[in-house]
């Protein structure tokens, strides 16, 4: 029988494999199926609905199609009416997986073998996939838990001192009034407030008092007494003698007198007495001695770094180090006079501010601290080198007993400090499941990148987005869980403390380049490694 259909039509209707060999055959026609047999529109719609139903490939669709098809032209053709055929028929859903069932026994060996292997990969995509996104929504859906709040900790016997005890008011008046003693830096590349432009200036009269007062004990590279330094105050250098510029010293140093006993007094309370806190400060004194009044109050909002140890502002480090370097230009100018009592008061008081620098105990508070010290111990040793003749016996006495409060607790570095530092971030990058264990969360991730931290976190954006949802369960399963990180911080730092313990002769270097039990190159070896130990 010739085919009437166009050469498109039989191309379009032609399976791949008959395209494969050559062959325009237009056999899954299902339309020209019924074009051929003519039925009526109640048995074409059976015959369509069943093919349908046994949802087998368009090929066995259409052979199905015709199958029927021929079984009702043959009925009609017997006679028989077309209601009488449709109820012969029967239940059409039995019929199609009746059908279904015997076409596929029909099918190849291979062919059925490979039906059977793709349902069970197709089975098994399936059940990791889900079982994937339950555990990215599971991962996705939880949230650190800050348990402990470690700025009220810090603060806890900060705020027990009484107010009669505490330095910081009256260290921070005494600054104040210093600064009126002075003109601000002028400094067109910026726009720092004028506050901190006289702290400046005042650094650098006290900077000055180093080469014009006594000669410097380290010997004859050291700065001659009276030559002019560029980067000291202009007021106090240049064409004037070393006379005019010590009595210009000597000058801003009579009118700080006030300023200067207040200091001396307030180095000696118990302690500093500034509670510390996440972000600027919120005392509007502090806000306006700092130049911070225009500065807006941070809304981290919803951030996991928001009331954090890390975020805290020690902005009174650089006043307190500004006070002890007036309080040593004053201790020079007094042995230079022969005063030395008054110089010990000045060398005691920069002692004292070393102590409160240290208040809550971090360790950059500690290295101030450190310097703060060793600007008082170069004043005494440039002091008994150029003018012993300025101290007395019961100078030299308070002098010693003051240097030997200086003792392996109050120099020793102490970390506390950081391990609670660190403890913080992990409550807040962690979940916690009640046991002290957890896994790594997506804000985890994202407050590593705020840091700016973390190899193969940081670099990453990972936020509210597929891929962050897709590769929360991967994040958590290759990074270290709360237990091991924790673990791992501390016998670090045990060991830095061992190493701070021991002398430093005696010191191995190597054992501090261990990271779980392995030198660090070869823990961060890999971009596993990296990802894991971030």
């Amino acid at each position: 029988m010739t085919d009437s259909r166009s050469f498109a039509r039989r191309l379009f209707q032609t399976p791949f494999r008959d395209l494969f060999r050559g062959r325009i055959t237009g056999r899954v026609d299902l339309a020209a199926v019924f074009e051929e047999t003519a039925l009526p529109d109640d048995l074409a719609d059976i015959v369509r609905r069943v093919s349908r139903r046994t949802r087998l490939d368009r090929v066995e669709r259409v052979e199905v199609a015709r199958d029927l098809a021929e079984h009702f032209r043959d009925g009609l053709a017997a006679g028989s009416e077309t209601d009488a055929l449709r109820r012969d028929f029967g239940d059409e859903r039995e019929s199609a997986r009746l059908i279904r069932r015997s076409m596929l026994r029909k099918r190849s060996l291979l062919r059925r073998v490979n039906r059977r292997f793709l349902q069970a990969t197709l089975i098994t995509i399936g059940s990791v996939t889900a079982i994937y996104l339950l555990a990215a929504a599971r991962y996705w859906s939880q949230r650190p838990i800050v348990a402990t709040d470690y700025v009220a900790l810090l603060n806890e016997p900060i705020v027990a001192l009484p107010e009669s005890d505490r330095a910081w008011p009256r260290i921070r008046s005494a600054m104040r009034e210093l600064r009126t003693l002075v003109e601000p830096v002028e400094d067109r590349s910026t726009d720092r407030p004028e506050v901190l432009r006289r702290d400046e200036a005042i650094g650098r009269i006290a900077d000055t008092a180093r080469s014009i007062s006594i000669m410097p004990w380290s010997g004859p590279e050291s700065p001659v007494l009276g030559e002019s330094d560029p980067d000291l105050d202009p007021d106090l250098q240049g064409a004037d003698s070393a006379a005019d510029q010590q009595a210009r010293l000597a000058a801003f140093l009579d009118q700080a007198d006030a300023a200067l006993a207040e200091l001396r007094a307030a180095a000696g309370l118990p302690g500093l007495g500034r509670p510390v806190r996440s972000g600027p400060p919120v005392d509007p004194e502090d806000r306006a001695f700092f130049g911070m009044e225009s500065r807006p109050d941070e809304d981290r909002g919803d951030d996991v770094l928001a009331g954090s140890v890390i975020t805290i502002e020690l902005t009174h480090f650089p006043t307190l180090r500004r006070a002890a370097q007036v309080l040593a230009a004053d201790a020079r100018r007094a042995v230079a006079a022969g005063d030395g009592a008054r110089a010990v008061d000045d060398i005691r008081a920069i002692l004292g501010l070393g102590r409160q620098v240290r208040e809550p105990s971090f360790l950059i508070g500690q290295l101030v601290g450190t310097a703060i010290e060793q600007l008082a111990c170069e004043v005494v040793l440039d002091a008994i080198a150029a003018r012993p003749e300025a101290f007395d016996a019961d100078d030299l006495a308070t002098l010693a007993d003051t240097f030997a409060a200086l003792d392996d607790d109050r120099l020793a570095v102490d970390l506390a400090g950081e391990r609670l530092f660190f403890e913080d971030l992990v409550q807040r990058f962690y979940t916690d499941d009640g046991s002290g264990n957890g896994v790594l969360t997506i804000r985890g991730a994202q407050g590593m990148g705020d840091l700016g931290v973390g190899d193969g976190l940081s670099g990453a954006q990972i936020g509210p987005s597929v891929l962050g949802f897709l590769v929360t369960p991967a994040l958590a399963n290759l990074t270290l869980d709360r237990r091991g990180a924790l673990r791992i911080w501390n016998d670090y730092f045990d060991a830095c403390q061992l190493a701070l313990q021991a002398d430093p002769w005696t010191l191995d270097r190597a054992g501090l380049e261990v990271v779980d039990g392995r030198p660090m190159s070869e823990t961060m070896d890999g971009w596993r490694n990296r990802l894991r130990y971030f």
